[in-house]
C-alpha cells in the first residue's frame, strides 16, 4: 500500500485506560489510531493497515476473529511472558517505550507490505508468522 503523505492506521483492541493514553499522544504517534466498537463487523469493513491488540482485555470471540485475520500485521502488548492463544506477528510488553512502540508499528506494516508484495509477484500464497519477544 502506498501512502501519499499519510499516516497508516492502526485498528486498536485495547482497553479504555491505554486507549485514552495513546489518544493524548496521537500527535506524536507515526500512524493514526481507529478504535473499535464492534470488532466482529470492523476488522473486515474498516481499512486499516496493522492491529493492536492489548492481550489482557481480550475475550474468547475477539481472539478468535482477529485469528482468522491472516492480511494484516498484528503487534500483541501484554504484561507477561505467558502463553497466548492469538496469532500475531510481534509482541511487546509492559510497560511500552513510546519510540520503540512508534517504530515497532512502522516496521510491521513495511515488512507485511513487501512479504506481499514478494509474494504477490511470485503467485503463491504463503502466510508469514514471526514471534519476537522484547522486554
Amino acid at each position: 500500500m502506498h501512502y501519499n503523505n499519510s499516516k497508516p492506521i492502526v485498528l486498536c483492541v485495547i482497553s479504555n485506560d491505554f486507549s485514552n493514553s495513546l489518544s493524548e499522544l496521537k500527535a506524536y504517534l507515526n500512524f493514526s489510531l481507529l478504535f473499535s466498537n464492534d470488532l466482529s463487523n470492523d476488522i473486515s469493513q474498516l481499512k486499516y493497515d496493522a492491529i493492536l491488540i492489548e492481550a489482557e482485555n481480550l475475550s474468547y470471540e475477539f481472539t478468535q476473529i482477529i485469528n482468522l485475520t491472516r492480511n494484516k500485521a498484528k503487534l500483541l502488548i501484554c504484561k507477561s511472558n505467558e502463553d497466548k492463544i492469538i496469532h500475531f506477528d510481534q509482541i511487546m510488553h509492559f510497560p511500552l517505550n513510546f519510540d520503540e512502540l512508534n517504530n515497532k508499528i512502522l516496521q510491521l506494516i513495511s515488512s507485511k507490505e513487501f512479504f506481499d508484495n514478494f509474494i504477490a509477484s511470485r503467485g503463491q500464497p504463503v502466510v508469514m508468522m514471526i514471534s519476537i519477544c522484547h522486554r
